[in-house]
């Protein structure tokens, strides 16, 4: 291993790769937010979706209504 001195030359263009990496990041990050988001609100949708049936079962319980 050999210890190179301050930084390698693909090192010395830094700041653009950087922000090409940081865009690339900041994508990456935003769609998988999306994604998430979408998941949650899902979720939410069928769980919402489900405590309406719940509610709907109750009501038509056998018995319920006399």
């Amino acid at each position: 291993m050999q210890s190179h001195p301050r930084r390698s030359p693909e090192e010395e263009r830094g700041p653009i790769q950087e922000g090409v990496e940081l865009t690339a990041l900041n994508l990456w990050s935003s769609s998988t937010e999306r994604m998430f988001t979408n998941m949650m609100e899902w979720s939410n949708a069928l769980t919402s979706r489900g405590n309406q049936g719940q509610r709907v079962d109750l009501k038509r319980k056998p018995g319920a209504t006399r």
